[in-house]
């Protein structure tokens, strides 16, 4: 299920229940090696490069993801919180340059991910949500896409 409220501050929720235990979910988040099988990986062309990898608060994570058309975007993404194995909030930042290199980002402000792992017996309902501050309904769209991609790629990922 997915929702997203519209106006001047977005909010977008994606929600997934994934047959794994929750600490193998919340690993998934917490190696590089692992989130490397699921991050991003919503589109089958994308070239995934990772430039930082550092699991604490105060650490983070930077993505370079190259698509079939030339466009680069950069993910800088810092760990606001993490409560093992329940919770995990970081700052999502994305920088955009199209095919010939030029910036292309229509959103440029910083915003929040937090992901909530909720135990279900032997699953786990992940509950993700994007503060997306004043996006429009097009990269709410986007996003919502992105993520519920990214969420079925990571049920898959814990699964093997």
């Amino acid at each position: 299920m997915t929702a997203a409220t519209p106006g001047p501050t977005s909010r977008l929720e994606v929600r997934r229940t994934i047959a794994a235990l929750r600490e193998r979910v919340f690993q998934a988040f917490a190696q590089q090696e692992q989130m490397d099988r699921w991050m991003c990986r919503d589109a089958s062309g994308h070239i995934i490069k990772y430039l930082q990898f550092d699991f604490r608060v105060g650490g983070g994570f930077t993505l370079e993801i190259r698509t079939p058309g030339g466009h680069t975007y950069i993910q800088r993404c810092a760990f606001v919180e993490i409560k093992r194995p329940e919770k995990i909030v970081f700052t999502w930042n994305t920088d955009h340059a199209d095919a010939a290199g030029h910036k292309a980002m229509d959103h440029i402000e910083e915003t929040v991910v937090t992901v909530e792992l909720l135990e279900r017996g032997k699953t786990t309902e992940v509950v993700l949500t994007h503060d997306l501050g004043a996006a429009g309904a097009k990269e709410r769209g986007d996003y919502r896409r992105g993520w519920t991609g990214c969420l079925e790629k990571l049920a898959d990922a814990v699964q093997k």
